[in-house]
């Protein structure tokens, strides 16, 4: 623990203990270091992609083939429109990226609040995250999960 001894004109206060955090494994960091880097470049090549105006289609430019679930079958997959949610996410298009695959948008916008966060993480090095950060994150990324396929299911409906 880090104790301090606070002082102002009038009042002294003795013995306020901090606990000390533990700093981050350095193999630790470099994952953590990893991942931002990962999600910077995802953040950075959905913004280079020109999204389709079709709403899908978008990671064609990525030279990848057309979705086989919409070629065989003529129906979406549950990812269709990703890519393209993200390409409008990144230029602050949110209705037209979430109308395109709302899963895809809240996943974009999980790795757009974890840009910083890392960041953070990486610079003062003694912050790890939490139980409950962790469980969040497990969170957030299912509930992108279920609102993805909750929009496939509409869409095969309709």
């Amino acid at each position: 623990m880090l104790c301090r001894v606070l002082s102002c004109p009038q009042v002294v206060v003795t013995d306020i203990c901090f606990p000390m955090q533990p700093a981050f494994p350095i193999l630790q960091r470099g994952l953590l270091g990893l991942v931002l880097l990962v999600l910077l470049a995802l953040l950075a090549t959905a913004r280079c992609l020109e999204p389709a105006d079709r709403g899908v289609g978008t990671h064609q430019q990525l030279g990848l083939p057309a979705c086989m679930t919409r070629v065989v079958w003529g129906v979406p997959c549950p990812a269709c429109g990703m890519t393209t949610s993200w390409a409008l996410a990144t230029r602050g298009q949110w209705t037209l990226a979430a109308h395109a695959n709302a899963g895809g948008f809240l996943l974009c916008l999980i790795a757009l609040a974890l840009v910083p966060t890392s960041c953070y993480w990486l610079a003062v090095g003694k912050t790890s995250p939490s139980d409950r950060t962790w469980l969040t994150l497990g969170m957030s990324l299912l509930v992108a999960l279920a609102v993805a396929i909750a929009q496939w299911g509409w869409r095969l409906l309709h």
